[in-house]
């Protein structure tokens, strides 16, 4: 019950309360102060008049009790019905997880998401920029890439799982290539690195993404996505955000990854920093190492078929 309504109801009923008392009181002191020599029947008729008086009050307490808590009663039920009206309707139009596919979109209202996240990108110099992709060959085979980079540093792992293994660290413009399973690494000194050279092969983040050539809603195995199509003269990208505008998936000639682009706020160079238990190997030996790997997994994969 709204507490301004119980001080009021509060209030009410103490007032009514005290001037009933009061009435008695007075109506007790004007007896006392009678002439004795009034008669007996002056006496009875004074009482019996003092008593319909305070029954009369009473009954109009009760009354105006009674009147006053049903009123009340009555607000209070229907604010509690119209409050869990708009609660319950508040509910259904917004879901536990924010928006939905189509409100998100309609707020959206034809600004690009892409072009606020690459431009973002493009600027940025708090901390890493870690871009994650994961696609499927097949039923089998799914090619996950990993690359942080951080000022002049980047770190790239390839992994197929049963195919192929390789690690890239750029560190200026020196390059190593790493072999996990084998911890050994080795050192490329005849090719000249360039961290945002290797970012620009995975997406072009400096690329005009101010205005898409169409966007709207997909669903994707079952979920909503928000995309925005850009077309070059390199091709087409589609572009798939979640409702919150996170970027999850990235779709090339009609091929659809799990793509993501996360700006961390600090600094994180540990991925940079190859091991101590690692072996130096000579680049010679690293291809070959890698090679005789793929060649031998083919060879698995071919006799498992």
């Amino acid at each position: 019950m709204n507490h301004k309504k119980i001080i009021a109801l509060t209030a009410v009923i103490s007032m009514l309360t005290f001037s009933g008392c009061s009435s008695a009181q007075e109506s007790a002191e004007s007896t006392d102060a009678a002439d004795i020599s009034v008669t007996a029947e002056v006496t009875a008729d004074t009482s019996s008049e003092t008593e319909a008086e305070e029954e009369a009050a009473a009954e109009t307490t009760a009354e105006t009790t009674a009147e006053t808590t049903a009123e009340t009663t009555a607000e209070t039920a229907s604010e509690t019905e119209e409050t869990s009206v708009e609660t319950a309707s508040e509910s259904k139009a917004a879901p536990a997880s924010g928006l939905s596919a189509e409100e998100a979109y309609s707020a959206k209202n034809g600004e690009s998401w892409t072009n606020e996240l690459m431009t973002s990108t493009s600027s940025w110099d708090k901390g890493n920029i870690v871009f994650k992709c994961s696609a499927s060959e097949g039923e089998d085979i799914v090619t996950t890439i990993e690359m942080s980079v951080y000022n002049n540093k980047m770190y790239m792992d390839t992994q197929i799982p049963g195919l192929m293994s390789m690690t890239m660290i750029i560190d200026g413009e020196k390059g190593y290539l790493i072999d996990k399973p084998s911890k050994t690494y080795a050192i490329d000194t005849e090719t000249e690195y360039d961290a945002d050279s290797e970012v620009e092969s995975v997406v072009d983040t400096t690329a005009d993404y101010s205005s898409f050539t169409e966007d709207g809603i997909e669903n994707i195995d079952g979920t909503d996505y928000i995309y925005e199509k850009f077309v070059s003269e390199e091709g087409a990208v589609v572009f798939y955000y979640t409702p919150d505008s996170k970027l999850c998936k990235m779709g090339t000639e009609g091929e659809i990854a799990d793509f993501t682009i996360d700006l961390l706020e600090e600094p994180d160079e540990s991925c940079f920093v190859i091991p101590d238990d690692y072996t130096e190997i000579s680049m010679e030996d690293m291809s070959m190492k890698m090679m005789a790997g793929l060649f031998s997994a083919m060879e698995e994969a071919s006799e498992g078929e």
